[in-house]
């Protein structure tokens, strides 16, 4: 999928920019690595221009002047995601109005991936292990009861402040991840914090439990702080499509934040991630939930501090809305998660 969204953004650039001529694809496999190239007689692109054309937010002089439209950013994204698998990309041009342009870049080579488990039914697979995370382990009982009927390997860890419990995480490596909010919110906050932190946990799926209601609830939450950076909410998103095992090209994923120029950064930075995702927009807290109530929703990108109603309420009102407890989400915060105080 990260290999098509690159490819393709070099080849709409090109195809954007050639009026005359054509644009070539070449594919070219080595002993370790595989070069794709797109090869277009179009535009062209000066020697200083060169220099940024991957920069974020960076058109080039002449496509401006020329009134070409478009934010800079594919090509700053398409370099993050090469990087991020160990590649590299350039681009090569005389400069030379009409002389063209010609990107590439390198991927190195590795052995196919096992397939991956499904994750349709988060608890339908007898093989994953589940680590619940708790102060007080009486209150998720009935939740670790419940995990070992469906075949679960459960296990409890007590948390408390000042204690060295990430190591024993790495350690063990769980499937996945339950952090108990019960009866100490902020504590499970400051936990949510240093496990996304950590390089060898962050990719672990995090749920949230309370047993505020009778049968408990369980909210999946992943965090970013601003100001967003491109390649951390890529990750981010690549992570939860990657662990949901979806073929679909399509997801909706609803934005909220009450800043409109916010908003609208993040919704552009979110499409850009992919130009197949379908976009809803909130701008409060309230205007999220009536979203919720009519339409399905795939991912939420939620910032918490709003007035009205601000995020923390919104997850809390998720938690007794069915259809929306299940619903993956990416908390948006400037605040240390730690300073916050969970609405339970």
């Amino acid at each position: 999928m990260r290999l098509r969204q690159v490819a393709l953004n070099l080849i709409n650039n090109a195809i954007k920019f050639t009026s005359k001529g054509g644009v070539r694809l070449r594919v070219e496999v080595g002993a370790d690595s595989v070069t794709v190239e797109v090869q277009d007689t179009g535009l062209g692109i000066s020697l200083e221009d060169q220099q940024a054309i991957f920069d974020e937010f960076r058109q080039s002089e002449r496509t401006i002047a020329r009134g070409y439209g478009g934010l800079g950013l594919g090509l700053a994204i398409s370099k993050r995601l090469v990087e991020m698998h160990g590649g590299t990309i350039a681009v090569h041009s005389s400069g030379e109005d009409g002389a063209g342009s010609t990107f590439s870049f390198t991927l190195p080579t590795v052995p196919a991936p096992l397939e991956q488990v499904r994750r349709a039914d988060k608890f339908s697979s007898s093989e994953q292990s589940v680590l619940v995370l708790t102060n007080r382990p009486d209150t998720s009982e009935r939740l670790c009861e419940h995990l070992s009927r469906r075949g679960f390997k459960t296990q409890i860890t007590l948390i408390k402040r000042g204690q060295t419990w990430r190591a024993q995480l790495v350690q063990s490596r769980p499937d996945t991840i339950i952090l108990d909010l019960s009866t100490d919110p902020a504590l499970g906050w400051e936990t949510l914090k240093e496990i996304k932190s950590s390089q060898g946990l962050a990719a672990i799926p995090v749920l949230f439990f309370s047993s505020s209601q009778a049968e408990g609830t369980l909210l999946e939450l992943d965090y970013i702080t601003k100001p967003i950076e491109i390649s951390e909410l890529t990750r981010a998103l690549d992570q939860h499509w990657l662990m949901a095992g979806s073929i679909r090209s399509t997801h909706t994923i609803l934005v909220v934040d009450d800043e409109p120029n916010t908003l609208e950064m993040h919704a552009r930075i979110v499409q850009a991630h992919s130009a197949s995702n379908r976009l809803l927009k909130a701008r409060n807290g309230r205007e999220a939930l009536e979203i919720l109530h009519r339409e399905t929703v795939n991912l939420i990108l939620l910032d918490l501090q709003m007035p009205e109603m601000d995020g923390f309420e919104v997850l809390e009102a998720m938690r007794s809305l069915e259809g929306a407890r299940d619903i993956p989400v990416i908390v948006v915060t400037g605040k240390v998660l730690s300073q916050w105080r969970w609405r339970a």
